[in-house]
């Protein structure tokens, strides 16, 4: 999150890497803190329900390509940390420090210990544990591509211009029919009571605590640096890296 705490602990770690290791590198690089988690979930929500809409219209493809490009986003940005949208958020600086400690012969193996300073926006659900938060993620997919399939069958049915009871039609722009009442009504308390509240659930404004967050992994890659460089392996070349 690129907040003043993050930057003295980063000073804290230097200093430290001074006394126990042969060599220190640094890296500052540019990071979009507020993309992840909260904004990629409430630009996906807001686009698949932007998508929703145009199910009851004549042209339910424009749901298909904003529900499947929303999805590709949020998926892309929580589940395997790809960055998409950071362009669109505020950057700040952020750093990456290496400490190397050399062996006392020729080096035949390395090992890297690792781990992450940053804290991100706490995702309020996982309080109640990560099987649970998995879950959510998974159910609001199924959700995603539900309406997917529902927009899908409804460009199928304009396409083979199908008469399906209960079809209306106004102004040109919007087409409902008995499919889309019939679907409305199971999938809107979906929405209102699941969907809505499970995306509500990753906006978070506290930051995690770094207690909460790998400092217990900075802490263990500290101590094996303190204790490998007053104990340097024979051909193992160590590399301590915080990020």
């Amino acid at each position: 999150t690129t907040t003043s705490q993050e930057k003295e602990g980063f000073k804290v770690l230097e200093k430290e890497l001074k006394i126990n290791s042969d060599k220190i590198y640094s890296h500052n690089f540019k990071t979009s803190y507020n993309a992840y988690p909260g904004g990629a979930a409430k630009v996906s929500a807001l686009m698949i329900f932007l998508g929703l809409f145009f199910i009851f219209t004549n042209f339910p493809i424009v749901c298909v390509i904003i529900s499947i490009f929303a999805l590709i986003l949020g998926v892309s940005e929580i589940m395997f940390l790809k960055s998409p949208l950071d362009i669109f958020y505020k950057k700040g600086i952020s750093k990456n420090v290496f400490g190397k400690i050399s062996p006392t012969n020729k080096a035949k193996k390395y090992i890297i210990i690792a781990g992450h300073m940053d804290s991100a926006y706490e995702i309020p659900s996982s309080k109640k544990g990560i099987k649970l938060l998995k879950r959510i993620i998974y159910d609001v997919l199924i959700v995603g591509f539900s309406i997917n399939l529902w927009a899908l069958t409804k460009v199928g049915i304009l396409g083979m211009q199908i008469n399906v009871p209960f079809s209306v039609g106004l102004w040109g722009f919007f087409n409902v029919n008995l499919i889309d009442i019939l679907l409305a009504i199971i999938f809107l308390p979906i929405l209102i009571f699941f969907y809505i509240p499970s995306v509500l659930n990753f906006f978070g404004n506290k930051i995690v605590p770094g207690a909460n967050d790998n400092l217990s992994g900075v802490a263990i890659s500290l101590a094996a640096a303190k204790h490998l460089y007053k104990n340097k392996p024979k051909n193992v070349e160590v590399w301590c890296y915080y990020f």
